[in-house]
């Protein structure tokens, strides 16, 4: 430390130097190994400018005259040193060049020790300076090389299932997961320990090795290191801790297993029913008045009394859930629900664990005050979750990085890269582009929302680059990075420097979201994945919140009661049944569910609504519109902490807020509703969703919660004028402001509080008359505060209702520095309507009581009171409830500096403060408290009587004394450099406790140092100070022992310092006796106690104070104590195999492990007994007075030793597979065995091994047998590797349609459990095994069969044993043909699968041809009929007409009878065509080929073909029409609508080609190529059902996808409304349109024809009554105006029938000219123009489908669906249309509208 300390004196002149050996420093600028920044923006300015500084006022040489870098460095030295010197002292540095401590000065600047660290170029320092962390350290023992010696670990297991990572060489350190803050690297056999501070890092490395020694003790070691010489010195021992095995859980179940459906829990159905019944019985009392009053005066003016009846509903809800909250049972609060967890799921295995990504949206608040607190509790959880195998990045939202200064944004950036988190910064809203910037709007009046959905979008932009990016086999991390990092900087400069963007913004499968004051359990992921994917239905899991307070002030506690009353009253309703709420933070959310919901708006996808302000509640009701689920988590406790409001602002601004959103989610703004009426849609989607009736209800009442309060100053109003002025006259049925007042105080304030009260004591939360006590405390402060509400809340909803701007800005999190004076202002300007309404109100009141005319006088008090009481709380609101104010401090706070240093003392006491693991937490509390009023009367009470400068001389004094000169000077100019400091008051009184805490050894030498020099203190009896800072002792900082102990652990051994024993070093060296040496036993007398040692039984020499510890004589010579040693470890394990064998295993197999343990100790046992044999012989032999003689007997310690070394090896061996055995279970265990005998090069190891599997397998081989001869499982333990699930009961989550048959005996029943397959089986043995006894399970329960199943067992089951392996295979083969051969013949042959698989492809997927034609043809003229009038028995007889007439009769009836028409769910205008579909019913056993899903699949391919057949039979009906009349009719009126018609059929034609086209290709190149691969996989010899069932999967995705009906979303744009589907749908709609277009042509040329027919046959009349009619110009004028006024007939006259002819001549001899058909058509040729225009839009709309369909077909990877655009699309008639990505590109306004 000397060559340290050189930096803290003064340099003098002529001084020495000195220049001993110490650890040098070397500091290194890591700049050109840092990344290039270059996601962000270059701006200059980030430096601050060199400035000159004045004269140095301080001597020469003094450190005071340095700058802060030359200061920082000393500071970064001193620590730097301090670590690697304790690095020394623990002994966790063996000299290696590649072990040291590694610590940053500065950004990207680092100091190492010893210096050569940083000469190894890819070393240490290399890694650590890219790994960019503050400390780095390294720690090298021989446990952790022993470990690390093993090739088959990829990770170090440690307590609590957690697992550290192993590194392959120092290279991976700077991509490794940073977050577990240490990693340990094989090739160097070192362990790497990083964090924030060097107290952090030693704290992790000593926790580290603590957990190690736990875990992977495996034997005792013999010692070679030097027991201490000292005489006297006892040796040391310490208990062998419990193994904190791996899986704390142990559950087999597979990643991602769905879970047991949950119950659903009907107490809030109930509740809400009882609460309706309530308000029904009371307000139809009251109704009932009305109608009788009605019925005598006939006045229907009280009617209008049902426009508050709403309003008077929610008081019921409010009585009922208080009397069951304080009846009512509680067991649901700690049960598992639909939709509540009150107990953590079973947690997923360690594995594939689901990558989870932290969203947090942060705006401007303060960097380490509010955002660092929350990146650390979420560094801690995300550490726990990386060491139990899962993954996690932060991506923080930051919508404040623009705005602020550019200084605090460099920090942002810096602090954002040296934690690695990934971050989004958006653009300032700049609307008008102002400054020559593009524009852009933050939408939303509160930008939360539009801040997540524009990171999230440049996080999916950069997804969907990267999803374009061919993936070689040579693709690994590496290469991902490197992509990853090119396309975020596309998108960045797509942006053109808009978007800045830094660090993994990628999103994982789910997202927590917090706020920036979270605090979140530092276990906490993996439960949330465990549960989200053990039920895919939920979409939120909100967890229940405690509340993080920030000040001590009364409202910010007041509001935190306010807001666990919340949580509280939340949790129990979800519990009883209700729907959980999401409340926008602390909830996991399925990243796919929210995909699902987002909706496209102004070209881009959003997930959060930007329109609405509650866009939480959007979410919410958006995702259960849509089937999924939102559930509340309540087993966190208040592990989920979040912060509530500071000031009244605040939460008046949440409350407006709310009632904003809830308006604004409810109606519409009313200038809209004229046009879209009232209420919104999603409003409407809500009250039609199949969300539960009370639900609704609740959430009605939650919504009508905010119109109540609004409404309250309204009504309360009008009620005092009512009262007031017309008391006595008003109807019965009124019930003034008082009475409602009253009841609100009795349901509230005493109901309410006493049954949370209650429901809290009956929780175990806290007692009765303190949950009592603190429930009442704030109900005053409550009162007025929600008294207070009612104006502002009805602004904000009148706002939203008048389309009023009103926005909020960001809850602040930190407390703002204000005083009295500056308070009264902002308070008067913000509150100032709400202060003048008051007063007029209240001068009002006054008049009207006391001045006002007799008529107009108020003074009743029950109308006075309720409004008076209103008026008090919304003046007193901001006053009362303003901290600010009602302090009255007039400076700076003097409170909140009291309020800083308790939280700086609280703080330190919390690192000081020890505690032991059985100290009660009461104790721990008393103790803390006791030290920190302590520590306060130091500081407060130290007022100096002289100088303080005298004072730091007094203590300079010791320190001289205690360290040297060096150290005195160094404390002299700290301490006056901080007694310069104009900032602290209490600077004496902190020096003292700070010297007092860091004063080494026992707190009385401390004292008693203290008074010999009489230093002025404060402190008070030396007992309170040791007291309170520890139970055994001041350990704040402990000294550090130079004596070596050496310790017998019961596995494992070393010797080094014990760094953390204090307090049993300090026992020991009391023991320690100096002065008198003791004689020590001889070797005859070891010889004697050594077979009772053997056996793990005490004697006199050598004692066993517990299982685990013996005591060895402390005065032996070495070389006796290593021989002891030896001799120790197969007592110590005797005696620990001995307590294995005799615990209880609820397991068949590991009590067979504990049976072979306990037969190979009797061997053990009958070696001792020779051995005892031939000591006892030795002894006899030797002459008493020849002690030391005993070795020529034959008989020493050390040839014990060589007859105990074999034995030892097993024992060693024994205790190993029992330590193994503890975390391991059935084919676990057998597998943790076989590798002993398998991959162990000892001979010695394998026989041994070999010989005990051959006992332990003995219950595994008889399940085994059982299994696959008899197909029944007897596994009462769950060990064998095939597991029965539990049966899934009603009304719980929904499970995959696919895996979900009437009968779950073959998917649902038994699972593989791979991890449970042991060693000594094969993979495809395993999968073998596993279908031979679910076959004959199956064929026993799920066909009916079990005959032929003990008919087998009896012929073919045999013994099984272990060592047999060739025998074993032959039989399981052999059982695997037969049953599976069996299982498929009854299937075929009883159950007739093939056949029905034969009959949905014929009849769903129209096959039979005939069968479909006759059907349609008879079934057309009723489904042009609306979908309301057709009946269920007309279809069915249409069909039974249509199986008559088709071959379809020749079918059996087993097919036949399964066939039905019915009808799909009706919607409002749709016809017979749209509702009618064809089912094919099948029952068990089949149905676990032909499942749900699978019917489901069918069913969507049928009226996908359906509705093509209908569009073909359509066609060919208008195509024979219009031939039929084309030589007729159509020749007639050629002159006129010629060209038309010769448009329309051509355009036909191409409808009719296109349909043909699309036709052949589902049915031929789809149906039938997808059905010949389905033949060919069933077909197979060695075919099993499973088989089966995955062939018929595929053929129905192979059917779906190439028959463009399996994708949702458009692979070109990625829009539903782009797929294939939506596509073909809209094209056949089109089609249809156009043909009834045709028709209306077809009807007009028909018309046009008959009006012709009709002149013709007048003018032939005329001419033959003599009178003149040759042509338009000689017509008269009746005959004109007669033909003008004839109606123009649509359907065909008759008359007009019988004249036409095939060749389309008239009777008439004359001619009819152009210009007579024109005067005579005028007023129907309006018509024309119509339809030539509809007819072309219709031809225009079905070109520009067809050529975009056949742009995305030529773009399929697939070459049938190509081959279908080409022939479509032969002679290039059709232009194709490729389009681009919406949503993800940058877009014109109106691009993409065609």
């Amino acid at each position: 430390m000397d060559a340290f300390k050189s930096y803290m004196r003064p340099h003098k002149g002529g001084a020495k130097t000195d220049h001993s050996p110490t650890p040098q420093m070397e500091m290194k600028d890591s700049s050109s190994l840092a990344p290039s920044s270059t996601m962000t923006p270059n701006k200059s300015g980030y430096g601050t400018p060199n400035r000159s500084r004045p004269a140095s006022l301080h001597p020469s040489g003094d450190f005071r005259n340095s700058g802060m870098e030359e200061i920082n460095e000393i500071k970064c030295v001193v620590a730097l040193n301090w670590v690697y010197q304790l690095q020394n002292e623990y002994m966790w540095n063996t000299g290696t060049p590649s072990e040291g401590v590694v610590m940053r000065k500065s950004p990207r600047q680092f100091l190492s020790c010893p210096p050569d660290l940083s000469a190894a170029r890819g070393g240490l320092f290399d890694a650590i300076c890219e790994l960019n962390v503050k400390v780095a350290m390294t720690v090298s023992t021989k446990v952790i090389n022993l470990i690390l010696e093993r090739d088959d670990l990829i990770t170090i297991p440690l307590r609590d299932g957690l697992q550290l990572q192993i590194l392959p060489n120092i290279a991976f350190l700077p991509v490794c997961q940073r977050y577990q803050n240490a990693a340990f690297v094989k090739d160097q056999g070192i362990l790497v320990v990083w964090g924030d501070t060097p107290k952090e890092v030693l704290a992790k490395a000593t926790d580290i090795e603590k957990q190690m020694l736990h875990v992977f003790q495996q034997g005792i070691s013999t010692f070679d290191e030097k027991v201490d010489e000292k005489e006297g010195q006892s040796v040391s021992v310490v208990e062998l801790g419990p193994d904190g095995a791996i899986g704390e859980d142990g559950y087999g179940a597979e990643a991602g297993m769905t879970e047991k459906p949950r119950p659903i829990i009907l107490i809030q159905a109930l509740l809400t029913a009882i609460s309706l019944a309530l308000v029904i019985a009371a307000l139809g009392t009251g109704f009932r008045w009305i109608a009788l009053e009605v019925t005598v005066d006939h006045s229907y003016l009280r009617l209008a009394f049902a426009v508050v009846v709403p309003i008077q509903a929610w008081l019921a809800l409010v009585v009922v859930s208080s009397t069951l909250q304080i009846l009512g049972p509680t067991r649901q609060m700690i049960t598992n629900s639909k939709y509540y967890s009150g107990l953590p799921p079973r947690r997923l295995p360690r594995g594939n664990l689901p990558h989870v990504t932290i969203q947090c949206p942060v705006y401007k608040e303060g960097l380490y005050s509010v955002i660092d607190p929350t990146v650390k509790s979420l560094k801690a959880a995300i550490a726990t979750y990386e060491m139990q195998g899962g993954t996690a990045n932060i991506f923080i939202n930051d919508d404040g990085m623009q705005l602020i200064p550019e200084e605090e944004a460099q920090m942002r950036r810096e602090y954002y890269d040296e934690q690695r988190i990934g971050w989004v910064a958006r653009p300032k809203h700049n609307p008008k582009g102002s400054d020559g910037q593009i524009p852009f709007i933050r939408a939303g009046k509160f930008k939360k929302a539009s801040n997540m959905n524009y990171a999230m979008a440049v996080s999916a932009r950069v997804e969907e680059k990267l999803a374009v990016i061919p993936r070689s086999p040579s693709w690994n991390q590496e290469t991902e990075n490197q992509a990853y990092e090119r396309c975020l900087r596309q998108v960045i400069k797509e942006d053109e420097g808009r978007t800045w963007a830094e660090g993994n913004i990628r999103i994982g499968d789910y997202i927590l979201l917090i706020d920036s004051d979270t605090r979140v359990p530092a276990d906490c992921f993996l439960d949330a994945v465990s549960e989200m994917e053990a039920s895919p239905q939920v979409a939120i899991l909100q967890y229940s919140s405690g509340v993080m307070n920030v000040t001590t002030s009364f409202f910010e506690n007041c509001i935190t009661f306010f807001t666990n009353l919340v949580y509280t009253n939340i949790k129990y309703a979800v519990a009883n049944g209700d729907v959980a709420p999401f409340v926008g933070h602390n909830a996991v959310l399925r990243w796919s569910a929210i995909q699902d919901i987002a909706y496209d708006q102004d070209g881009t996808e959003k997930y959060w609504s930007e329109t609405t302000v509650s866009e939480d509640f959007d979410m919410a009701l958006r995702l259960q519109c849509s089937g999924y689920v939102v559930r509340l988590g309540g087993y966190t406790g208040s592990g989920f902490q979040e912060g509530v409001s500071l000031t009244v602002y605040d939460e008046l601004a949440r409350w407006e807020k709310y009632a904003y959103g809830c308006n604004e989610l409810v109606f519409h703004p009313i200038r809209y509703w004229p046009v879209r009426g009232p209420f919104t849609p999603l409003f409407r989607k809500f009250m039609l969703s199949s969300m539960p009736l009370p639900s609704k209800f609740t959430i009605m009442a939650y919504v009508g919660t905010y119109y109540a309060i609004a409404s309250a100053w309204i009504l309360t109003l009008l009620n005092y004028f009512m009262v007031g002025w017309f008391n006595g006259h008003l109807d019965h049925y009124y019930v003034d402001s008082f009475k409602i007042y009253f009841a609100i105080v009795i349901v509230f304030n005493c109901l309410g509080n006493v049954a949370l009260s209650v429901l809290r004591y009956r929780l175990d939360e806290e007692g009765i008359l303190h949950a009592l006590w603190t429930t009442f405390k704030w109900v005053i402060m409550l009162t007025c505060f929600l008294g207070g509400l009612s104006l502002h809340l009805s602004q904000a909803i009148l706002s939203h209702m008048f389309s009023i701007d009103m926005s909020w800005g960001a809850t602040a999190k930190e407390v703002e520095n204000t005083t009295f004076f500056k308070e009264i202002p902002k308070v008067l300007k913000k509150f100032k309507v709400t202060f003048a309404g008051c007063i007029a109100v209240a001068g009002l009141m006054i008049y009207l009581g006391t001045n006002a005319p007799p008529s107009y006088s108020i003074s009743f008090f029950t109308a006075i009171w309720p409004l008076a009481t209103l008026v008090a709380c919304h003046f007193f609101l901001p006053i009362a409830l303003n901290p600010s104010l009602m302090l009255f401090t007039c400076g700076s706070m003097g409170d909140e500096k009291a309020q800083r240093v308790d939280s700086a003392l609280s703080a330190l006491i919390d690192t000081l403060i020890s505690s032991s693991s059985d100290e009660e937490r009461a104790s721990l509390y008393e103790r803390r408290d006791d030290a920190l009023d302590l520590a306060r009367n130091i500081i407060n009470e130290s007022t100096p009587t002289s100088s303080s400068y005298e004072k730091a001389n007094s203590i300079s004094v010791l320190e001289e004394g205690q360290g040297g000169q060096e150290k005195a000077i160094r404390f002299l100019n700290l301490s006056a450099r901080l007694l310069e400091q104009p900032v602290l008051s209490q600077k004496w009184g902190i020096l003292l406790l700070l010297h007092q805490l860091a004063e080494p050894g026992p707190i009385e030498k401390q004292t008693n140092r203290d008074e010999s020099r009489n230093l002025p203190s404060a402190h008070q009896d030396p007992a309170v100070f040791k007291d309170a800072y520890s139970s055994a002792g001041l350990s704040t900082l402990p000294m550090h022992d130079n004596r070596t102990h050496t310790r017998i652990i019961g596995k494992g051994d070393y010797t080094r310092k014990d760094p953390s024993n204090n307090v049993q070093k300090s026992v020991e060296s009391q023991r320690t006796n100096t002065d008198e040496p003791s004689e020590y036993p001889d070797e005859s007398a070891l010889l004697r106690d050594l077979p009772f040692t053997l056996q793990g039984l005490s004697s006199t020499h050598l004692p066993f104070p517990s299982i685990s510890i013996i005591n060895l004589p402390p005065t032996l010579p070495l070389p006796v104590i290593s021989l002891l040693h030896t001799l120790a470890e197969p007592s110590l394990l005797y005696r620990v195999l001995s307590d294995f064998t005799q615990s209880h295993d609820e397991g068949l197999i590991g009590q067979s492990l504990r049976s072979a343990i306990s037969n190979e100790l009797r061997s053990y046992l009958g070696l001792i007994a020779t051995l005892e044999g031939e000591i006892r012989r030795a002894l006899v032999s030797v002459s008493p007075n020849e002690p030391r003689g005993i070795g020529k007997a034959g008989v020493t310690l050390k040839r014990c030793v060589v007859w105990t070394r074999e034995a030892t090896m097993g024992l060693r061996l024994m205790s190993l597979m029992a330590e193994e055995a503890k975390s391991k279970k059935g084919g676990q265990l057998i597998s943790m065995i076989h590798a002993f005998s398998s991959s162990h090069g000892d001979p010695f190891v394998g026989a041994f091994a070999e010989r005990m599997l051959g006992h332990i397998t003995r219950p595994f081989y008889e399940m085994l047998r059982q299994w696959i001869y008899d197909g029944e499982l007897l596994d009462p333990y769950h060990e064998f590797f095939v597991l029965e699930q539990e049966s899934p009961t009603d009304g719980a989550s929904q499970v995959d349609l696919r895996r979900a048959p009437a009968t779950s005996v073959w998917e649902n029943k038994y699972r593989l459990e791979e991890t449970l397959v042991p060693s000594i089986i094969t993979e495809e043995l395993a999968r073998k095994i596993f279908l031979i006894g679910k076959s004959l399970n199956f064929i026993r329960y799920g066909c009916g069969d079990s005959a032929w199943v003990e008919a087998y067992c009896k012929e073919a089951s045999r013994e099984l044993h272990y060592g047999d392996t060739a025998t074993l295979e032959s039989s399981i083969d052999k059982a695997y043909k037969t049953t599976m051969a069996r299982l498929i013949d009854l299937m075929d042959n009883k159950f007739h699968l093939f056949e029905h698989l034969r009959a949905l492809k014929k009849y769903l997927l129209l096959g039979q041809g005939d069968f479909i034609a006759l059907l349609m043809e008879s079934l057309s003229a009723n489904l042009e009929r609306p979908a309301g009038s057709q009946y269920r028995h007309t279809l069915t007889a249409q069909l039974e007409h249509a199986i008559r007439g088709s071959n379809a009769q020749y079918d059996s009836q087993e097919v036949l009878r399964r066939l039905d028409a019915r009808l799909l769910e009706l919607s409002h205008g749709e016809i017979g065509w749209d509702v009618f579909t064809l089912e094919y019913k099948v029952d068990a056993p089949v149905d676990v080929v032909i499942t749900a899903w699978a019917s489901k699949q069918y069913l969507v391919v049928f009226n996908f073909l359906w509705r093509i057949k209908r569009v073909e039979f359509a066609l060919g009906s208008t195509w024979r029409r219009c031939m039929t009349g084309a030589r007729g009719v159509l020749a007639a009126v050629d002159d006129k609508l010629g060209r038309d018609w010769k448009k329309s059929r051509c355009c036909m034609a191409e409808m009719i080609h296109f349909v043909n086209q699309l036709q052949y290709y589902i049915l031929f190149e789809v149906i039938e190529a997808s059905w010949d691969q389905l033949q060919a996989a069933i077909t197979k010899t060695d075919c099993t059902l499973d088989d089966l069932i995955e062939a018929h999967t595929k053929y129905l995705k192979a059917i779906t996808h190439k028959g463009l009906l399996g994708s949702t979303r458009s692979s070109a744009t990625g829009s539903r409304e782009d797929s294939f589907t939506s596509q073909l749908h809209h094209i056949l709609k089109t089609m249809l349109a156009y043909k009834d277009a045709v028709d209306g042509l077809y009807s007009f040329s028909v018309a046009e024809f008959t009006r012709r027919q009709e002149l013709s046959a007048k003018l032939e009349t005329r001419t033959a009554q003599g009178r003149w009619g040759g042509g338009a110009g000689l017509i008269d004028k009746d005959i004109e105006d007669d033909l003008l006024r004839s109606p123009s007939p649509n359907p065909i006259p008759l008359a007009a029938q019988k004249l036409l002819n095939p060749q389309g001549r008239t009777d008439s001899p004359f001619p009819i000219s152009n210009e007579a058909l024109m005067a005579s058509g005028a007023s129907d040729d309006q018509m024309l123009p119509a339809l030539k225009t509809r007819l072309g839009e219709l031809e225009r709309d079905f070109r520009s489908r067809l050529s975009v369909l056949l742009g995305d077909l030529a773009g399929q990877p697939d070459a049938d669906m190509k081959f279908l655009g080409v022939v479509m699309n032969f002679n290039d008639v059709y232009a194709p249309k490729k389009r681009r990505r919406e949503g993800r590109e940058k877009k014109t306004p109106g691009e993409g509208k065609k």
